[in-house]
């Protein structure tokens, strides 16, 4: 059961409680100011105390929460304890720098916010169906029920320093096991990317919907260099693969979205929707300052680091952009 503390000003309290008791129907533990503060109590050491109590806190994030003072307490202190936030984004009001790359979700449409809202806390639903559902054509219903998109990443190849993928990995919550290479820019407390993978009919490839990326299923058969990798994609794309021809090697923030914080396909830490041969791959990104290192995933350990181009192999798994 996710422990959530829903950070709010007074003047988005109609919201901020539909959300609250929502989520608290579908199994969510909830903390909000109204439900829980009792007259007499210290505001502060009650907060703090709450938030650090919860794994998650949402932010209600509007004109008036960007002026507000106990709002940016709130998240100040989830970020200084390295909480989980999820700003839900209910006008086009512009959030902190500090929060633009973390998950957000557009609540301008409540229904199509909440059910991502959902997905990113892994609840159900509950009660989705109702007798007025019935009468519902199957069009209207997949209209309902579509994941939207909560977050795009990066497409386009950078030159990556390790202090660059510590930030990229910290701001994107994602998984990164500490080990003797990764140590400098680990994230192991990360929580990883919440998904909603589709297998299409031809089990080629894999949508995750939450990103809107297009994943081959498998990938390369063989571990190849990365002059080989490239030659391979190519091919790909010269051959329409699945019908489309704009394949490409993932960027390092796309294949660390893919990394699950605990093994859970047979001894890897990626979903078991995806073929296990492919147990690390290439990325786009270079390593800032050395052209001769590519960055890659290891999904045996759980990490990333980067290979020499001219001698180390990888393995591929092409993605597209939906």
């Amino acid at each position: 059961m996710p422990k959530v503390f829903i950070s709010h000003t007074w003047e988005d309290n109609a919201i901020s409680r539909k959300i609250a008791e929502n989520l608290k129907n579908n199994g969510a533990d909830i903390w909000i100011d109204y439900a829980r503060i009792e007259g007499g109590g210290n505001l502060p050491i009650v907060v703090s105390n709450a938030i650090k109590s919860c794994d998650t806190l949402i932010l209600i994030w509007s004109e008036s929460a960007s002026t507000s003072y106990w709002v940016e307490e709130e998240w100040s202190c989830a970020h200084a304890l390295r909480k989980r936030i999820i700003p839900c984004l209910l006008s086009n009001t512009e959030l902190p720098a500090i929060l633009l790359s973390r998950l957000h979700i557009d609540f301008t449409d409540y229904e199509a916010g909440y059910n991502a809202l959902l997905r990113a806390l892994n609840l159900v639903k509950k009660n989705v169906v109702t007798k007025r559902d019935n009468t519902r054509s199957d069009v209207e219903k997949e209209r309902i029920v579509k994941p939207t998109i909560i977050k795009t990443f990066r497409n386009t190849p950078l030159e990556l320093s390790e202090s660059d993928v510590k930030t990229m990995l910290t701001l994107n919550d994602f998984y990164c096991k500490e080990s003797s290479w990764s140590k400098d820019y680990c994230n192991p407390d990360g929580k990883g990317f919440p998904h909603h993978y589709q297998v299409s009919k031809d089990k080629l490839t894999v949508l995750d919907a939450s990103s809107g990326l297009l994943w081959q299923r498998s990938g390369s058969d063989e571990y190849m260099k990365l002059d080989k990798a490239e030659k391979y994609i190519d091919t790909l794309n010269s051959e329409n693969f699945a019908g489309y021809h704009d394949w490409r090697l993932p960027t390092l923030e796309e294949a660390m979205s893919l990394m699950e914080p605990e093994e859970k396909n047979g001894n890897l830490c990626i979903d078991p929707v995806f073929d296990k041969t492919q147990i690390w791959i290439w990325t786009s990104d270079q390593l800032k300052g050395n052209e001769r290192r590519r960055w890659d995933v290891i999904f045996t350990t759980g990490d990333c680091g980067s290979s020499v181009v001219l001698n180390d192999y990888g393995y591929v798994r092409a993605v597209r952009s939906r």
